[in-house]
């Protein structure tokens, strides 16, 4: 199953590639929304996004919008920090089909996921 990951290079960044990719997931990454939207039009049979609530360029909430306009069936997960803008955090939970708080575990990741695919 192939994963987007658009997030920022951060510690929960190269965790969540490394456990992806350890149960098997193949992950594409971007850098910011821009190149995720990008990458997913380019490789179309993604199943699932994991996209962050703030990166430059284009934030995570305009990547969610601009990838359901694409498929609107995408599976999205939005991560956030806990010092996010409480409106794009109300906004990001109800367009994103799962919601992760940083810092995340590796096991609440592969809950998440396991519950949308």
């Amino acid at each position: 199953m192939k994963l987007a990951k658009s997030q920022q290079n951060t510690f929960h960044h190269i965790v969540g590639y490394s456990t992806l990719e350890t149960f098997g997931y193949q992950v594409l990454t971007a850098s910011d929304g821009t190149e995720a939207l990008a990458q997913f039009a380019t490789h179309r049979n993604v199943a699932v996004v994991i996209t962050d609530l703030v990166m430059p360029f284009m934030d995570g909430v305009v990547t969610i919008r601009a990838l359901r306009k694409l498929t609107p069936a995408l599976k999205i997960i939005c991560a956030r920090g806990l010092a996010d803008d409480a409106k794009a955090v109300k906004t990001a939970r109800a367009e994103a089909d799962a919601f992760l708080t940083k810092p995340y575990t590796a096991k609440q990741l592969l809950t998440v996921l396991a519950q949308l695919v």
